[in-house]
């Protein structure tokens, strides 16, 4: 049965890292290298609705091949993660949430002054993730 690896943390709270130190064969689905390809930068207001409409169209398209997915964004929120754990609980996937516990300040510490803000804001909203969402397995990293 494949897998799909929900990764939920903050901003400069490792994400990207462990993945790069832990992938083994599964495809990685970015917003952040999204952006990039899509429009060059980090973030462009403008250019949001295509992104999340890419990255849509390729996580859709990913599941219906059964491949093993690593989902590399934040997730902060229940409802941000609702319809990746529906698109994959109807594909099939068992559904790995991966908490990255990283401590606020030391996010802060590793990020731009830009994206503090980002952080800030992010950390209030955050909601770990729960097997009641559609979880089978939560890994606290």
């Amino acid at each position: 049965m494949p897998n799909i690896k929900i990764m939920c943390g903050l901003p400069r709270s490792g994400k990207t890292t462990w993945i790069t130190k832990n992938r083994t064969n599964e495809v990685v689905i970015s917003a952040d290298e999204l952006r990039y390809i899509v429009y060059g930068q980090r973030f462009w207001g403008e250019g949001e609705t295509l992104m999340w409409s890419i990255r849509d169209c390729m996580l859709r398209y990913f599941l219906s091949q059964g491949v093993d997915i690593i989902i590399d964004e934040t997730n902060t929120t229940v409802k941000r993660r609702k319809p990746i754990i529906a698109l994959a609980k109807k594909a099939g996937y068992v559904i790995i949430g991966y908490l990255i516990d990283y401590a606020l300040h030391d996010c802060i510490d590793r990020a731009d002054d830009a994206l503090i803000p980002v952080i800030e804001r992010m950390a209030e909203q955050f909601e770990p993730p729960t097997e009641a969402e559609g979880f089978d397995i939560i890994n606290i990293i």
